[in-house]
């Protein structure tokens, strides 16, 4: 009797187990859609195409350049 009661609650057991994976499963496959070719630029902002390169090599720092924040005396 103790025996049977141990193989319906493993069962039980792997059962949810699986249940959860499958679930898991599908919540992740679901997270994968299609990202939008163009999206608007934020409120308040001034309209620039996105998404854009990061970073972008026409602000980037270049050898040799002072930091354009940090002065020392």
């Amino acid at each position: 009797m103790s025996r049977d009661r141990d193989q319906r609650r493993h069962r039980r057991a792997v059962g949810l187990a699986a249940g959860v994976l499958a679930v898991a499963l599908a919540l992740a496959l679901a997270g994968c859609g299609r990202k939008p070719r163009d999206v608007d630029s934020p409120l308040g902002k001034d309209a620039r195409p996105f998404p854009q390169t990061y970073p972008n090599p026409s602000l980037e720092q270049k050898p040799g350049d002072a930091s354009p924040g940090v002065k020392f005396p």
